[in-house]
C-alpha cells in the first residue's frame, strides 16, 4: 500500500497542472457562473477570499481583465488599479477620502482565477496606520492582507492588519 502513495501524489499533482492550464470559459451558456458572488454578506466574501478549491489557481501568464484596471470609489478613498506591461502584478494607489489629493497607500496583488470570477489577493501598504506590524514589509511597518472579488462595476473586498485574517470591508464602485 505504501508503494502506491508516491505515484498517487504525482498523479494528483499532474491533474492539478492540467486543470490550471485549461482555458477559463463558461460552457454553461449562462453569462454568470453560479459561483459568482451575489451577496452583501461580508462573511461570505471573507470565506470566498480565504478558501481556494481545486479549480482556484494563482494565475501565471493569464491576464487580469483590463476592464477592472481603472479608477474606483471605495470605502477607503479613491483607488486606481494598474498593471505594467509584461507584469503579472496588479498595483494600486489609494487616496485619502477627505484630502483627495493625498496618497494614503498602495496595494500589490496577484490575480486569482476561479470559475470566471475576477479576484485579486495581496497586500496594502501605508506610511502610517492604526496598527504597527512587528516587522517591515515593502519598506513600511504599516501593511496588511487584502482581497477583492470583482463583479461588473463593483467589487467586494476585505482587509486586515499585518498577517491577521482580513475582517474589515473594502468595497468599491467603478468611477
Amino acid at each position: 500500500m505504501r508503494q502506491l502513495i508516491p505515484p498517487l501524489i504525482l498523479f494528483l499533482i499532474g491533474i492539478g497542472f492540467w486543470l490550471s492550464d485549461r482555458p477559463l470559459t463558461d460552457t454553461s451558456g449562462s453569462a454568470e457562473s453560479s459561483a459568482d458572488m451575489t451577496t452583501d454578506d461580508p462573511d461570505v466574501v471573507k470565506k470566498k477570499a480565504d478558501t481556494m478549491d481545486s479549480t482556484d489557481t494563482l494565475v501565471s501568464g493569464d491576464i487580469f481583465p483590463q476592464k477592472y484596471l481603472t479608477n474606483w470609489e471605495t470605502d477607503e478613498g479613491s483607488l486606481s488599479l494598474m498593471r505594467a506591461p509584461e507584469s503579472e502584478t496588479i498595483r494600486g494607489v489609494y487616496f485619502h477620502p477627505v484630502r483627495t489629493n493625498e496618497v494614503r497607500g498602495k496595494i500589490e496583488a496577484s490575480h486569482i482565477s476561479s470559475r470566471s470570477i475576477a479576484s485579486l489577493t495581496g497586500f496594502w501598504y501605508q506610511p502610517i496606520s492604526d496598527k504597527k506590524c512587528n516587522f517591515e514589509k515593502s519598506g513600511t511597518y504599516y501593511w496588511g492582507r487584502m482581497s477583492f472579488v470583482f463583479k461588473e462595476n463593483s467589487f467586494k473586498g476585505i482587509w486586515g492588519y499585518c498577517g491577521d485574517e482580513p475582517d474589515y470591508s473594502w468595497n468599491g464602485k467603478r468611477v
